[in-house]
């Protein structure tokens, strides 16, 4: 009898122990689980991380070396020219730099990826990237941004943060005002070695012009000098106009989609550079391919200000494409609703429905186009653009 009570005894505690190791190995498991899931998560973000990074520094480039090419084409003499195309061989150079070293590391990192060694390799990859960047911020400083700046204080600005100011190059037809930096090289906010030479373009004053457009419907102040310089841009924008003169009251021909396009002309006229398209379309605004005009709060326009975001609504739509820029008239006005409507109509045309082309700017700033319903009578709104354009 107390040899099977001992026996019940040892085999209980057997059972019990059975448990807790059982209940341990699935607390291990789970806990493997979830760090593995987080290890999963953790390499997604990191990878998404890394793709905007390097889609953010290339995109710099890109801007960079456009900038350039556009100033190169627009240069009035043969030393500007030298100049700028020194700047855009360095600027070139630098991107082909990045761009081996980017092949580089998408090499290694493919390498690493066979070993299948997960999770120390997330480890190996956070520390390596850690210290890269540890070592990188110790190295390196960012370049002010002096876009609007003033030559003076642009000088006084490099000199306090440890760069030495290369050449300033002075060229009309800018979008700061006379006296202010336009462009800078290396561009505000890219990291390079303290100590860096730091290459200016100054807006320098002109003597403003007035000449008639080609359609003999609006004129323009402050014209450059039409350049022949050849050069391509790449456009990722979408909603773009081109138009048959380089004015913004010029006719509009078509939307231009996005995609590589060469430029065969240069002219700077009512505050935008404008190229002209090698396949013979017509001309588009480089000023609204960089990025556009500087910030408009929808919220707060003037009327002059609907009229011409409207305006470019319109002719939007290739129904309008017939019309040219002098024939809609744009009525603002404010409803009960404290938002401001804008209706469009055609004198000209006694055809022209206004009803279908009710506008309005709602509490977001957003623009809305209007939807006429005949058979009811009622209008549905609906956003057509987020941002100001004209």
């Amino acid at each position: 009898m107390d040899k099977w009570m001992r026996d019940m005894e040892e085999q209980r505690r057997h059972d019990e122990l059975s448990r807790k190791m059982d209940a341990q190995t699935n607390a291990i498991h789970s806990q493997s689980y979830a760090i593995n899931s987080q290890t999963h998560a953790l390499r997604k973000q990191n990878a998404l991380l890394e793709k905007e990074h390097e889609r953010q520094i290339e995109k710099e480039y890109k801007d960079r070396i456009f900038q350039l090419q556009l100033h190169l084409a627009q240069a009035s003499d043969d030393s500007q020219r030298l100049v700028f195309q020194q700047m855009l061989d360095d600027a070139e150079n630098d991107y082909s730099q990045y761009l081996l070293e980017k092949e580089e590391r998408q090499l290694v990192a493919a390498r690493r990826r066979q070993l299948g060694i997960f999770i120390s390799l997330l480890v190996l990859l956070v520390g390596m990237f850690g210290v890269y960047y540890v070592y990188t911020d110790m190295q390196q400083v960012r370049v002010p941004e002096l876009r609007g700046v003033s030559l003076a204080e642009a000088k006084e600005v490099l000199r306090d943060e440890g760069f030495v100011l290369g050449t300033v190059t002075e060229i009309g037809g800018q979008t700061v005002e006379p006296g202010q930096v336009s462009l800078s090289t290396p561009s505000g906010g890219s990291k390079v070695k303290r100590g860096k030479v730091v290459d200016l373009i100054v807006a320098k004053e002109e003597t403003a012009t007035s000449e008639t457009s080609s359609e003999g419907t609006a004129s323009t102040t402050s014209s450059s000098q039409v350049s022949s310089q050849t050069f391509t841009i790449e456009i990722e924008r979408t909603g773009l106009s081109i138009l048959q003169a380089p004015y913004l009251t010029a006719t509009y021909v078509a939307t231009i989609d996005p995609g590589t396009y060469t430029i065969v002309e240069t002219t700077y006229n009512d505050g935008h550079s404008w190229g002209k398209l090698k396949s013979g379309q017509g001309w588009i605004s480089l000023t609204e391919v960089q990025g556009g005009l500087a910030q408009v709060n929808t919220k707060d326009l003037t009327t002059e200000q609907v009229q011409r975001w409207v305006a470019y609504a319109f002719f939007m739509n290739p129904e309008n494409v017939h019309y040219n820029r002098q024939q809609p008239v744009i009525s603002v006005y404010k409803e009960e609703d404290d938002l401001v409507y804008a209706d469009v109509t055609i004198p000209s045309d006694s055809d022209f429905e206004p009803s279908y082309w009710r506008y309005r700017v709602n509490a977001q700033g957003e623009l809305e186009h209007g939807s006429y319903e005949e058979a009811t009578g009622n209008t549905h709104w609906y956003v057509l653009l987020e941002e100001y354009r004209e």
